[in-house]
């Protein structure tokens, strides 16, 4: 049954013949609806709703962010729910943390009313949806929430934590060295993270938003979304032909560690193929089972791969002192 709810008949009281459960996202469709003057209304009526759920570290990441907006612009924190759970929005606070210390230097609700945000959904997080939305592609202002009073974020660095409750269950330090360092301006140009299950605190896990995608992709996936791979092989490569060239299409490899040691440390090292060392990254962190280190084609002198074979050294070691060695061959490439 639907009744009206207010006196301006603009909601409407839905009563189900059964009870919704938890854990499922449900689908309300309108059809045949018209305006006063008898026109139907068109475009997407569909829509999800559902009961909220527990949620748990993790489950919702942070995705995106825009810390340097260009002049009349506004920072945006998106953050995306990887998880299968409904999260309602009024029990999120995003806050931004102290660099030097544990502390919440400020903090805000993300919504004072409930409103949830889905399994594999996006939603951005900022002062001024509308001025957004305008400035990038987007999906749709439905994928924004405004938040009056958004934690401040530095131009150089800064760390962004998002809390359920009172449970931290993300953060994020980012740096503006993150981005693609050929750059020549970073305003308006957003961080991304390559997937959302990858570690937050590595660099490796951030690149710059692609020029095609316009320089950021609130509220959608991201322009450098990798996905995450998970091989037989000890090590695999992906893409095996990368162009790092910011245009949105391979623009990083990632070197994807199917790890049966538990207690497993890795380095990377890539060489050219005279043989000669041009890239070292020393993780010396503990890997997961399936763990995954990327590369953006930016060799250690500071310059950009010259176009060519390379090979990838990574070297996995335990606590027991058990060390292996995998090769994996890969392509940079250019455009002629």
């Amino acid at each position: 049954d639907a009744t009206a709810f207010d006196l301006n008949q603009t909601q409407l009281l839905l009563t189900l013949d059964i009870p919704l459960q938890g854990g499922i996202t449900y689908t309300i469709e309108t059809t045949g609806i018209t305006d006063c003057a008898g026109n139907p209304v068109t475009g997407n009526n569909k829509t999800p709703f559902g009961l909220s759920d527990s949620i748990e570290r993790s489950d919702l990441v942070i995705n995106e962010l825009l810390f340097n907006p260009r002049e009349g612009g506004f920072d945006f924190i998106e953050i995306y729910n990887k998880s299968s759970r409904t999260a309602d929005l009024s029990a999120l606070t995003i806050a931004s943390l102290s660099l030097t210390a544990s502390g919440i230097l400020s903090s805000e609700q993300i919504s004072l009313s409930q409103r949830f945000i889905y399994p594999d959904e996006h939603l951005v997080i900022t002062k001024n949806p509308e001025a957004v939305a305008r400035a990038y592609k987007n999906p749709g202002i439905k994928y924004f929430q405004s938040v009056s009073n958004l934690p401040a974020m530095n131009v150089g660095e800064g760390r962004v934590a998002l809390f359920y409750n009172s449970m931290l269950i993300d953060s994020v330090y980012y740096n503006e060295s993150f981005h693609f360092p050929f750059l020549t301006n970073f305003k308006g140009i957003s961080l991304e993270k390559i997937h959302p299950s990858r570690p937050a605190h590595e660099p490796s896990s951030w690149h710059s938003a692609s020029e095609s995608s316009g320089w950021a992709t609130p509220g959608y996936r991201n322009s450098q979304y990798a996905q995450a791979v998970i091989a037989s092989a000890s090590v695999s490569v992906d893409p095996e032909i990368f162009s790092p060239d910011q245009d949105g299409y391979n623009d990083v490899v990632s070197f994807y560690i199917n790890n049966r040691n538990p207690g497993t440390i890795s380095n990377l090292t890539i060489y050219n193929a005279s043989g000669h060392i041009i890239y070292e990254y020393r993780l010396n962190r503990l890997l997961g089972t399936a763990d995954a280190i990327s590369w953006n084609g930016i060799a250690d002198d500071g310059t950009l791969a010259r176009p060519g074979i390379y090979i990838a050294l990574i070297e996995l070691f335990d606590l027991g002192g058990i060390v292996r060695n995998e090769k994996v061959a890969f392509v940079v490439a250019s455009r002629f």
